[in-house]
């Protein structure tokens, strides 16, 4: 028929019609309407959307797709429509979207939170909590991993951070998560804490992370009153407790929690002297004493640990009791000088400053620069002679401190060397000053013992060769047992070395007789062994004679 009957609707297709002012859908096929009441209102309405709203009508077809939520409004109250399709035919739906679960993280509608937490997050929010008293606030939360829905007019979603964060602020919600072999410093409610190992939850209005230190990299760790420390083997920890001097000398990991205590540093154990305040710890070494002043008395402090409490009591430092030596040399003036400055300046780590041609030392109390240049006989002690000849000796003194105390007493101890050196260089002038140029010879075994004196010459040594043995035996009896008297200072042995003829003709001249005489005494020699063996060939050739004579007259 050229003018088919009725209406086609074509499949996956929809149409819709009014009728008593009530809207109708009729699905795929042919539709007549013989009601004259009956209108089209629209035609051939595709199914795939997700949304179908015919005009002028209150028809709301709402497709939700799998993994998605629908959000609409029903006379004002949020809700929220699951997978599949919706049909409204009400004027008071209010169509708001769809979302994908995959899409975000935070869904809200009117007063439904969805919430999806990824693993390894936490989800900041703010929820409402009924107290015991039946009120109800709004407190932080952290949300662990997982799908959440709430249900709240008051629910506030702030974000989302890792698990895995040191540390998390979220309102007065606080979270810390300490590594091992750390320790965490916080202030909760004004009161220093330090937190250990592992996860920490706190819920304060009245909170303050300071940081997380390693116990491993830090020995001390100070945290407002608390002080945590470790003293290892082999050191001792430095501290003040209510202003009282503190030593630690165990091993081992202290906690103070005080606002009176303070660690002030880690000390050697080996040092020779710990100090702090009025407290002293000296450790005396065998071959030296210990030297204080306990109220202003001196106080020798023997081998061993000696720990001092009292603030009158003054360690001043250590004196060696072991044998030293002394090289004798006369000095000038200015070395003289130099040398009592550089011992002047060892206190305070002044240097001297030493060139090839001279030496260079500053006075660190004056200022004063003195520059002085020892000449190439600057390890020699000069003296003369009977006969006034100028001579060099290259000699040693060796001593030892028996009687601190009695040394202490009597002299400056820095001074003592100079004065050994000056005295006995004195007493070597006086002994060679009594003796001529012609006696002296050297000997190279000398040796003495405190109160005797052993003289050991070589065999065969000549008279001339005793001068040495002489200058020993006079030198130590004119020192040894002066020093020990009056400052408890063993002079132990002597030691010359040799000697030098400082006129430099003059020895050239007695080297040059030296020289002759021995070439006389060589040719003496080869004369006399030439005379005997011209002696014993005639004496020899006589006996012969004597003999073969003999012999013809037997005959």
């Amino acid at each position: 028929a050229p003018f088919p009957l009725g209406h086609i609707v074509k499949p996956g297709y929809i149409s819709f019609y009014k009728m008593d002012g009530k809207t109708y859908a009729v699905p795929e096929g042919r539709w007549m309407l013989p009601n004259p009441k009956a209108v089209w209102v629209d035609k051939n309405i595709t199914l795939n959307q997700d949304l179908i709203s015919p005009p002028g009508t209150q028809v709301k077809i709402v497709r939700v797709p799998s993994g998605a939520l629908g959000l609409i409004f029903d006379q004002g109250v949020g809700v929220l429509l699951d997978e599949g399709t919706h049909v409204f035919n009400g004027g008071q739906i209010t169509i708001e979207k769809t979302i994908h679960f995959n899409s975000t993280v935070h869904i809200n509608h009117d007063d439904y939170n969805y919430l999806r937490v990824l693993r390894g997050k936490y989800a900041k929010i703010w929820a409402e909590i009924k107290g015991d008293d039946g009120t109800i606030s709004l407190k932080p939360r952290l949300i662990k991993e997982g799908e959440h829905m709430i249900k709240s007019d008051l629910f506030v979603y702030s974000g989302i951070v890792d698990v895995s964060e040191k540390f998390i602020k979220h309102g007065s919600m606080y979270q810390l998560n300490v590594p091992k072999g750390s320790l965490a410093k916080v202030w909760h409610d004004n009161m220093p804490r330090l937190l250990g190992e592992g996860i920490h939850m706190i819920e304060s209005t009245n909170f303050r992370f300071d940081g997380i230190v390693s116990i491993a990299d830090t020995p001390c760790i100070t945290h407002g009153t608390i002080t945590i420390f470790r003293v290892p083997r082999g050191e001792i920890g430095l501290a003040w407790d209510n202003n009282e001097p503190m030593f630690f000398e165990m091993q081992g990991i202290y906690e103070e929690d005080s606002p009176d205590f303070q660690f002030v540093e880690y000390r050697d154990a080996d040092e020779p002297l710990i100090k702090l305040g009025a407290k002293k710890i000296a450790f005396v070494q065998t071959g030296s004493v210990g030297v204080s002043y306990d109220e202003g008395t001196l106080k020798i402090l023997p081998q061993g640990k000696h720990t001092i409490e009292s603030a009158t009591h003054w360690f001043k430092g250590f004196l060696s009791t072991q044998q030293k030596s002394i090289r004798l040399a006369t000095y000038s003036s200015n070395q003289k000088l130099a040398n009592k400055i550089q011992m002047q300046n060892k206190t305070n780590g002044s240097k001297t400053v030493t060139t090839s041609t001279s030496h260079k030392v500053r006075d660190s109390n004056t200022g004063v620069t003195l520059n002085y240049s020892p000449d190439q006989n600057y390890d020699l002690a000069i003296c003369e002679t009977k006969d006034l000849v100028k001579v060099g000796l290259r000699s040693d003194v060796f001593y030892s401190i028996d009687d601190p105390e009695k040394c202490i007493n009597k002299i400056d101890v820095d001074e003592l060397e100079d004065l050994i050196r000056e005295t006995s260089v004195a007493a070597l002038t006086n002994i060679v000053r009594s003796t001529a140029l012609n006696q002296i010879a050297q000997s190279q075994i000398i040796s003495a013992k405190s109160g005797d004196v052993e003289v050991l010459p070589p065999a065969g040594q000549t008279t001339t060769a005793v001068f040495f043995q002489r200058v020993h035996d006079e030198f130590m009896a004119k020192l040894h047992d002066d020093f020990m008297i009056n400052y408890g200072v063993n002079i132990a042995n002597i030691r010359i070395e040799s000697f030098k003829i400082m006129d430099g003709e003059l020895s050239r001249q007695i080297s040059q007789h030296v020289l002759t005489t021995a070439k006389i005494e060589n040719e003496m020699a080869n004369l006399e062994g030439t005379h005997m063996v011209d002696t014993t060939r005639e004496r020899t050739a006589a006996d012969v004679a004597n003999i073969a004579a003999e012999s013809k007259a037997a005959a």
